[in-house]
């Protein structure tokens, strides 16, 4: 277990890197919700998450307090970033296609007919690799690619919440671009195949706002 504070204010918790400590304690704490419901199959997780939490609220006091990037809470290895290292890029979100030419997602962002994506609370939580992040909290600034890893717009998260499958909330159905709950049920289902989205199946809804638009061809993969 390892927690580093760079000179920029970031925080990175076990190789994951966050723009502070408050994000990366939230980040944990919607972990932690999550383990609570799973404690009885695998208390160990949720106990690890919780000394994580308190890991990160020692040092964003510390940081409070004016201990800077190199100061050592006693028991928490605390890194400089390496002299030259850039500060914290932009988080990164890649949607989904049907091949890797199919752009209409981002391309339905940039015309605005797509202001919401939705995931399963497992993968919403988890990187995917160099043009997925993961884990994307209200305010901040999100690059999004297409599936040729080009970048074509940055959005800003406004929500994040959690809903059930049994009652999806109208702004959820419209903002992915649907005209009815069961559209977006059923798109889901497909491509969550084979997981059985059932009525207390959950999803996480993240909500969000075109802030500019990436010329494709100004932007190299």
């Amino acid at each position: 277990m390892k927690i580093s504070l760079y000179h920029d204010g970031a925080v990175g918790v076990d190789g994951l890197l966050f723009a502070s400590a408050a994000a990366a304690e939230s980040t944990l704490r919607r972990h932690a919700q999550r383990a609570l419901h799973l404690a009885f199959e695998a208390p160990h997780d949720y106990n690890a998450i919780g000394t994580l939490i308190y890991m990160v609220q020692r040092l964003g006091l510390a940081r409070g307090a004016g201990a800077g990037a190199g100061a050592v809470i006693p028991g928490e290895p605390v890194d400089p970033r390496p002299a030259g290292l850039p500060l914290a890029r932009k988080k990164r979100l890649t949607f989904w296609g049907a091949h890797d030419d199919d752009d209409s997602l981002p391309l339905d962002v940039i015309a605005g007919r797509k202001s919401v994506t939705a995931d399963t609370v497992e993968a919403y939580y988890q990187p995917y690799g160099p043009f997925g992040d993961g884990s994307y909290a209200p305010g901040e600034l999100i690059e999004v690619y297409d599936l040729r890893q080009r970048l074509r717009c940055i959005i800003r998260a406004t929500k994040v919440y959690t809903i059930k499958c049994g009652a999806i909330p109208e702004e959820v159905w419209r903002g992915e671009g649907f005209d009815s709950a069961a559209a977006f049920l059923q798109c889901h289902r497909e491509a969550l195949t084979p997981l059985e989205l059932h009525d207390e199946f959950e999803l996480v809804t993240l909500h969000f706002a075109l802030v500019d638009v990436i010329p494709v061809d100004a932007e190299a993969p």
